[in-house]
């Protein structure tokens, strides 16, 4: 999915059900300041997220884990990048 409005910060909600073993990447493109959640509720995930640079800047693993709340806040301008991996679904 991809929304071009003007350059303008705007929330956006992508309510994404990920099946087991799936891989989701989003990349945001975010102007410093702007934050971008991820959120996971009752999975077994992995999330990883690079800035424009490519550097690494979040791996977390929830394991075992209910809920899974982060938040990602841009340090610079640019396309970030989220891949989240969902290993299964713990009820």
């Amino acid at each position: 999915m991809s929304i071009i409005d003007s350059s303008i910060p705007r929330f956006v909600e992508i309510p994404v059900m990920m099946k087991p073993k799936q891989l989701e990447v989003f990349t945001p493109d975010m102007n410093s300041g702007n934050m971008f959640n991820i959120y996971g509720n009752g999975s077994d995930a992995s999330l990883l997220a690079t800035d424009p640079n490519n550097k690494l800047i979040m791996n977390i693993t929830n394991k075992n884990n209910k809920i899974l709340n982060e938040t990602i806040t841009a340090l610079i301008d640019g396309e970030y990048r989220s891949k989240s991996l969902m290993r299964e679904i713990l009820l």
